[in-house]
């Protein structure tokens, strides 16, 4: 009870459960309701393991939370335009949604029982770093970092190491990294793969030897490089298979008998503090409560410039219905993000389970897929890869959906997939009839796609009849047609997220682009900057990403084109002016960071 009520939604929870349980309005189904939310917060809560007494201290640096529109620790006297304000709430919409992996790491070290206690910091708050490195922990974990956050993490890492704190980097960053001993230079130690089962094993390995040493799962795909380096002898490899079975990690044995979910819950609860505005703090309203899960792990589509292939591979692995419904019944959000890189990817099959399971328990989810999972299957199609079949099931899957489903964001790359760039891939004219499907149902769809993708990236076998790529060599009319194409394109699109092409080093996309010598700047092993090019300059030689980007960006975020977005979808009132704040915001919150 002490641990529901200092949780303050929990709290809040308790008590709507308890006057629905007391109301004499309330029906019975109400009540059973009720009494099977509370009854399943409680379950996970009761088999919570005894209070952590481990004999280590530990800190882990992430990504908690944005301010409301600034960095930690900085103060604009920008004045609050239309626009300034738009970004704001764009950036606080994502500030309501911590890491989800730093609190799985939390979930697992903890299990360990070698920890009192672990402490989450904003590695770009700069106040409680400092803080946080005189309090001197046993243990410091780096996870999370983007390529954006490099040089708050490079610094970071090596204050750490000036103060000998035992330091260990994770993620998808340092697990690609084709040089990951540029780490081991910096003081610190990396961690590659998925953490689940293995956090026993690393801490153990540390003790041991606190040296700053590379360690892997075994089997774990990536692992060979390092052996071709100079120093292979400071790596370890744990005792624990390189890919997790997410059957046995989420089982009902780990996650309510063994508190992994109760610890996953209570650091995305210390995490989801609140937001600071102008030196104040202010906790997140419970609207706008968002309880992040992940469901799979892989993705099948193979595309050479995600990080997703290599770091889970292609194989999907997914949790039972039944673990997951044993979250969402512990969690009191009533929005639920789905974190996994391909969620449709997991069939039709299980995505209509999750959609019945959702609607059950009254709550609706958002997630990242893919956009041709909305066509209807063709007579040779799988009918696991597509969510209509043309059949009178269409109508209920349909309205299902619509009930459910709050957000979509579906990954675009190009305009289009280009015809034949990925094995047995989509075919572009298709996607105007996917968005279509989303459109006539009021379905939010956010669109992300990279601007600049080169065409060495393609497969011989690639088919495309306009001008998509930036190419400096470009004859001014072939430029002006190359704009008009993404501009008519993304007329279809609602809300569009564009991005200029970024190679990140570990994918096949990097080590294509390298071998040709078509990047911008030199990978070296001594200084993880060197791998990391300035913000500010283009990736791959001869191609302007960035000028095309902020040309594209000025054309549709313009009044008149944000207008025809909008007007392509069945939105709500609310949905409206909620896609034209995002509208006005994204390409401040989004762009600017990346032109």
């Amino acid at each position: 009870m002490r641990r529901i009520i200092g949780q303050t939604p929990r709290h809040r929870l308790l008590s709507g459960v308890l006057r629905h349980a007391r109301s004499e309005q309330t029906s019975a189904d109400q009540k059973h309701e009720a009494h099977e939310q509370l009854g399943g917060l409680l379950d996970v809560l009761d088999h919570r393991i005894d209070e952590p007494n481990g004999p280590y201290v530990g800190t882990i640096f992430t990504q908690t939370r944005l301010n409301f529109g600034y960095e930690p620790g900085t103060v604009s006297n920008e004045p609050p335009s239309p626009d300034r304000l738009a970004s704001s709430a764009v950036m606080a919409v994502g500030g309501i949604m911590p890491y989800l992996g730093s609190a799985i790491l939390y979930s697992e070290l903890m299990g360990t029982g070698r920890f009192s206690a672990l402490d989450f910091v904003d590695f770009r708050d700069e106040e409680r770093v400092r803080e946080a490195i005189q309090e001197k922990p046993d243990f410091a974990f780096v996870a999370g970092a983007t390529t954006y956050d490099r040089y708050h993490v490079r610094d970071l890492n090596m204050r750490l190491a000036e103060q000998g704190i035992i330091t260990v980097n994770g993620g998808v960053a340092p697990t690609l990294d084709p040089h990951p001993f540029r780490y081991v230079n910096d003081g610190t130690s990396v961690f590659r793969g998925e953490i689940e089962g293995a956090a026993g094993y690393l801490i153990d390995e540390l003790v041991k030897d606190p040296s700053p040493r590379i360690f892997t799962r075994a089997g774990t795909p990536g692992k060979r490089s390092i052996t071709l380096l100079n120093n292979p002898n400071d790596t370890v490899q744990l005792p624990v298979d390189g890919k997790v079975d997410m059957k046995d990690a989420y089982s009902e044995e780990h996650e309510v008998s063994g508190g992994n979910l109760a610890r996953r819950l209570e650091a995305l609860e210390m995490m989801r503090t609140g937001f600071s505005f102008k030196g104040k703090k202010y906790e997140i309203p419970s609207f706008l409560r968002v309880h992040q899960i992940n469901t799979s792990f892989g993705c099948p589509e193979r595309c050479s410039f995600c990080a997703t292939e290599p770091f889970q591979g292609i194989e999907m692995r997914h949790r039972d219905l039944q673990s997951i419904e044993t979250e969402l019944i512990a969690t009191e959000a009533k929005v639920v993000a789905i974190v996994d890189q391909n969620f449709t990817a997991n069939g039709r099959d299980y995505f209509v389970s999750f959609l019945e399971m959702l609607k059950k328990h009254g709550k609706r989810f958002a997630y990242e897929g893919e956009l041709m999972f909305y066509l209807e299957q063709p007579e040779e199609g799988n009918p696991q890869n597509f969510f209509f079949d043309g059949s009178p099931d269409d109508e209920y899957r349909a309205q299902l959906l619509k009930d459910t489903l709050l957000a979509v964001e579906v990954g675009l790359e190009q305009p289009v997939k280009v015809k034949g760039t990925i094995t047995q891939g989509k075919n572009p004219d298709q996607y105007n009839t996917a968005i279509k499907r989303l459109n006539d149902l009021g379905i939010i769809v956010f669109g992300t796609a990279m601007v600049g993708l080169p065409e060495e990236l393609w497969s011989p076998h690639a088919v495309n009849e306009k001008p998509i790529v930036p190419y400096e060599s470009l004859a001014q009319k072939e430029w002006d047609e190359m704009i008009s194409t993404w501009v008519e394109w993304s007329k279809s699109y609602p809300g569009l997220i564009l991005f200029p092409f970024e190679p990140i080093p570990g994918t096949p996309a990097y080590r294509a682009l390298e071998k040709k010598g078509l990047l911008s700047y030199k990978d070296g092993t001594e200084n993880i900057d060197d791998t990391l090019r300035p913000l500010n300059l283009d990736p791959v030689q001869g191609i302007a990403s960035r000028q095309a980007l902020a040309k594209i960006l000025n054309e549709i975020m313009s009044p008149k084109i944000r207008r025809t977005r909008l007007k392509q979808a069945n939105f709500s009132p609310l949905a409206r002016l909620f896609m034209e704040v995002f509208n006005r915001g994204s390409s401040r919150a989004f762009g600017s960071r990346m032109q």
